[in-house]
């Protein structure tokens, strides 16, 4: 969850940047990619 909150929190609070549909497509995939396959044990 802190892979998905931490970018947006960090680029509204901190940089006071907006939050395109494109960041947050991008920062979706990246993190889908990084979870393993298959169902939890």
């Amino acid at each position: 969850m802190d892979r998905l909150v931490g970018p947006v929190h960090y680029r509204v609070l901190v940089t006071g940047d907006p939050v395109p549909g494109e960041f947050t497509d991008a920062l979706v995939a990246a993190v889908l990619a990084g979870l393993p396959a298959g169902p939890r044990s």
